[in-house]
């Protein structure tokens, strides 16, 4: 059984510890204030689950547990060692205790890896003390990390809780695609616009909602850096048009409520044949990992097919993790496309393809997928309890 601990813990009937570094007292603030640590829900998932662990004080727990600090967002300027009581920064130096990170981003394991051995040889730290699960397949190639898709639990409990589900229907659509864009990206830009000036916007439900930052700045003009828009092709007349018109949203949800994952607008998924994902990344930091998200498990979830704009190997990875995907029906070769342009370029085919067919070939398609969609949603639904013995077992078995 692992062995969990923390600087304070409690005799509360349901929560007996407090977030290992947390600074503020409001737990439903303390995920979006210095340092950004978050209450672990590796915990609750394993109480989903039925899955024994236990938890301990710091300064009376068994060598080798686990001190678990939950990331909401990883800010490279913060020391962690130098932010834990001295008592447990010893217990790590003497190897009493493992630091153990939990992150749901897709920032590169690569990087974070880097930040965190330096701290460690500041604080003269083993750096295989250090542990860390994020979201990224890449982690998987990297001592010590290990990948975990946290988004297809938390939205499925999300969505559970708020008792949303859409079911497949032999009724016909009024759209053929659903194509949602929250937030702003340079490569979103591009893909956005393109899609726009192709017409697709005359029979999708479609966003592009959120053009500005938290700092108050307008980055929209950003879209020609290479480093941050490798779909750059050189469009300006299009990014120009497309430009004029944002922002501009399909439902009168605000930016909270559509961040939400317990929100659900049943007729994105019921009224459209198909959903084009676009996806938070277009890669990590240059390296083949993949990084799904809510954005793909939205459909997935709701009986609906769909193209991913995002990671290179998206497609293989749901396939890796049991869900059928649409090749055969259509071209799902983009997903082994390494370069992001050229993968775009073969996501934009495919889009155009079936945007090219006629509602009655779209309601015909509708019949052959009914047999996947259906297996994805049920598949998505029922327990991951075996991810999670896996992850826990990658844990006490490592050194």
């Amino acid at each position: 059984m692992i062995n969990f601990c923390f600087d304070k813990t409690t005799n509360h009937e349901y929560v007996n510890f407090v977030p290992n570094l947390i600074t503020n007292v409001y737990i439903n603030q303390c995920a979006v204030t210095y340092p950004y640590v978050d209450y672990p829900r590796l915990l609750e998932y394993l109480d989903q689950e039925h899955i024994k662990y236990n938890i301990h004080p710091v300064d009376n727990c068994p060598t080798g547990s686990f001190y678990f600090i939950n990331i909401n967002y990883f800010d490279h300027s913060v020391d962690w060692f130098q932010l834990m009581p001295l008592t447990t920064l010893k217990a790590v130096k003497d190897k009493k205790i493992k630091v153990l990170f939990f992150y749901c981003e897709g920032d590169a394991p690569h990087i974070i890896r880097e930040t965190l051995h330096r701290l460690a040889n500041k604080h003269n730290v083993d750096p295989m003390q250090i542990h860390f699960i994020c979201h990224t397949t890449v982690a998987e190639t990297l001592k010590n990390f290990y990948y975990f898709n946290d988004d297809e639990i938390l939205f499925k409990n999300a969505q559970n809780y708020s008792k949303s589900q859409a079911l497949w229907h032999d009724k016909l659509r009024s759209k053929k695609f659903t194509c949602l864009i929250r937030s702003h990206k340079s490569w979103r830009l591009v893909a956005a616009a393109d899609f726009y000036a192709n017409g697709l916007h005359k029979d999708s439900y479609t966003s592009y909602n959120k053009i500005s930052y938290s700092d108050g700045f307008d980055h929209t003009d950003n879209f020609t850096d290479p480093p941050q828009n490798p779909l750059w092709n050189g469009s300006y007349a299009r990014i120009n048009s497309f430009k004029k018109i944002i922002p501009f949203s399909a439902d009168v949800l605000t930016d909270d409520e559509h961040n939400n994952y317990e929100t659900f607008v049943e007729h994105f998924y019921t009224d459209a044949y198909w959903n084009i994902v676009v996806e938070t990344h277009i890669n990590i930091s240059g390296t083949t990992g993949t990084f799904i998200t809510e954005k793909t498990w939205k459909p997935i979830r709701h009986n609906q097919p769909f193209i991913i704009l995002g990671t290179v190997g998206s497609i293989k990875h749901l396939q890796e993790l049991g869900y059928h995907t649409f090749d055969g029906i259509i071209d799902e070769s983009y997903d082994y496309i390494k370069n992001d342009s050229l993968r775009y370029e073969k996501v934009q085919d495919v889009i155009l393809n079936l945007n090219s067919k006629s509602y009655e070939e779209l309601h015909e398609i509708n019949h052959q997928i009914k047999p996947i969609v259906e297996h994805n949603s049920k598949l998505f639904n029922s327990s991951k309890k075996h991810r999670l013995e896996e992850i826990i077992n990658k844990l006490l078995t490592s050194n």
